[in-house]
């Protein structure tokens, strides 16, 4: 452990914010893995100690102890400071944004970016620049600082705070599919990083963490949710838990031998899972689900369940057997929701069969309609009715539901890549499907593509009608500010608004680019934009506005942006909230 490198990160993200109701969590693996360090000096005696050495972890958003034990009460955990790191409801401080980005390596099976250097190009894609960069041997952390912690202290901060993180996690994710790229979603303000000045010793040999940049700009909060979408909601934090346990917990459980030995007779998968003989490369925790799956399947009550995990943990000693409620309800939760799924394994059955054989999946398109409906659990109105193609450059791919709405599902590509179908599906129905590797997708993305139906609807099917209809769109919903005066049309470039000037309408490509991508356009290039939105009747343009400096002063500057007459948007009797309230009349010539 490099302890100056560790000293040096620490006061960069926390001062001196660090405090008895103001934690800097420091995490290692082992049976008692947390310490709640109450100042810096605290936190790297505890990274000298042995155990910590390697492998250290830290948690980026500040914790308060009360808040922990309350939080943890209300949801059924035990608020004991060894074993939680802490929840977003607990946070007290907050530095500002850290992303882990991994890289592809050691064969990783996500579709993480390749190298370090493409990691680098997502970050200058970026409309602000991180402040601080850190490598880990496995990628880099890449951190957005603010100029000071940011304190929380009421309900209304945290859910600002946790909009922003999620929000530009989201901003980094959609850099990242344009080229097929995933990034771990690391936004919650409990999650944990690696310490600058540790040993990954995930490698050989063992990589230190550094910083490698240390001065980049620092931001505001405002500064990031100019960049965010106004109805951006992030995912539920943690959550009161879902029911009442009924079972005990023991950790000298003993399960009734005779089931175990009738269950090891009679499934041979499970007696390997019993004598921990799997091929599989598994950890305890996979080893616990194995068992819970098959106690649901076998029919045992929750007791036996949890007796078997926790005897079999102590059998083998492979790891300290638990004593948590939470853990093994979780684990009861999972094995049963898994049981729920067999329908849809049976539907994605259906489909494999009837997409390896082309002559039955052009005939019997609605049965494959049928069973997306049932894959996707729609029901009433919501169920799909026609699986429809808008020709263009690339085509686009939409459902029709029965309440006769248009859901978008994008490129073709959002049909062929099951982790992108499975996206697609969960923006527009709110549903999650099954997952599955791409070459077992394939006869299911054929079937699909079998029964769908091309639509022809004339000229403004072009590349340059799709675009123009996209521009409409994301005009009608969003406010559309005037710019005639100085002050509005500064306050509009500054705040990535739309504004009227001249009789023309003034857009920020950047953002307009986003809101395609957020609407399963994502894989249309931003030359592919431009050429159709010269083809429409708009053009590129300089703006002159006024720039207010940090230091208070303010200067002139000026922005590229992009512009459309307002005329044209009228012939397409668009329905935008012009400034005025009402329909924008430019001046006759």
């Amino acid at each position: 452990m490099n302890k100056e490198t560790a000293a040096k990160f620490f006061d960069l993200l926390y001062q001196d914010n660090i405090s008895d109701d103001a934690s800097l969590v420091i995490w290692a693996n082992g049976p008692n893995p947390n310490v709640w360090c109450r100042s810096i000096e605290h936190a790297l005696e505890v990274l000298d100690r042995e155990e910590y050495r390697d492998r250290s972890y830290f948690g980026l958003a500040l914790q308060d102890e009360k808040r922990m034990a309350a939080h943890a009460t209300k949801i059924g955990d035990k608020p004991d400071l060894g074993i939680r790191r802490g929840y977003a409801q607990s946070a007290s401080w907050w530095p500002g944004v850290g992303l882990d980005l991994d890289i592809r390596v050691d064969g990783k099976s996500k579709n993480y970016p390749p190298t370090i250097e493409d990691v680098e190009w997502m970050l200058e894609q970026l409309p602000m620049k991180p402040s601080m960069i850190v490598t880990t041997g496995g990628g880099i952390h890449a951190y957005w600082l603010l100029e000071e912690a940011y304190e929380i202290e009421t309900g209304d901060e945290l859910e600002r705070i946790r909009r922003i993180s999620y929000g530009w996690y989201l901003q980094v994710l959609e850099v990242a599919r344009c080229r097929d790229w995933t990034i771990d979603n690391t936004s919650d303000l409990a999650r944990v990083l690696r310490v600058p000045g540790s040993l990954n010793t995930k490698y050989e040999p063992p990589v230190e963490v550094s910083i490698t940049m240390e001065d980049g700009p620092r931001y505001n909060l405002d500064d990031f949710e100019v960049h965010l979408p106004q109805d951006l909601t992030p995912p539920a934090a943690d959550a009161v838990k879902r029911r009442e346990v009924n079972f005990d917990l023991d950790e000298k459980a003993h399960p009734p031998l005779h089931l175990i030995e009738a269950a090891c007779e009679n499934d041979a998968k499970f007696e390997l899972t019993w004598k921990w003989k799997r091929k599989e490369p598994w950890s305890q925790s996979e080893y616990d689900l194995s068992i819970a799956n098959f106690g649901v399947s076998f029919g045992w009550s929750d007791q036996v369940i949890v007796d078997a995990m926790i005897y079999h943990r102590a059998k083998h000693k492979r790891a300290v057997p638990k004593l948590r409620a939470d853990y093994y309800a979780d684990r009861l939760d999972r094995a049963r929701a898994s049981s729920g799924m067999q329908g849809q394994q049976e539907v994605l059955e259906r489909l494999v069969e009837r997409g390896s054989d082309p002559t039955a999946a052009s005939a019997e398109k609605e049965m494959t309609i049928d069973d997306i409906n049932a894959l996707v659990d729609l029901k009433g109105d919501e169920k799909i009715r026609e699986l429809l193609k808008y020709p263009g450059d690339p085509p686009i791919y939409k459902m029709r539901n029965q309440a006769g709405e248009l859901l978008t599902l994008g490129t073709v590509r959002n049909i062929l890549s099951c982790h992108l179908f499975r996206e697609a599906i969960a923006a527009v129905c709110i549903r999650v499907i099954p997952k599955m590797k791409d070459d077992a997708w394939t006869p299911i993305a054929q079937a699909i593509l079998h029964a769908v139906k091309t639509e022809d609807l004339g000229p403004d099917t072009t590349p340059a009608g799709d675009i123009f209809d996209s521009l409409v769109e994301y005009l009608e919903g969003i406010e559309v500010r005037g710019g005639d005066e100085m002050l509005e049309r500064s306050s509009a470039v500054k705040d990535f608004r739309p504004f009227v000037m001249n009789g023309q309408v003034y857009f920020n490509l950047r953002k307009f680019m986003h809101w395609l991508r957020t609407h399963n356009l994502d894989r249309v290039t931003k030359h592919e934009v431009c050429q159709s939105l010269r083809e429409a009747g708009a053009e590129s343009s300089v703006v002159r506005y006024h720039q207010k400096r940090l230091s208070g002063s303010v200067t002139p500057a000026q922005k590229r942006l992009w512009r459309i007459p307002v005329q044209a948007l009228k012939v397409a009797e668009a329905a935008i909230h012009w400034p005025s309230g009402e329909a924008y009349e430019p001046e006759a010539e």
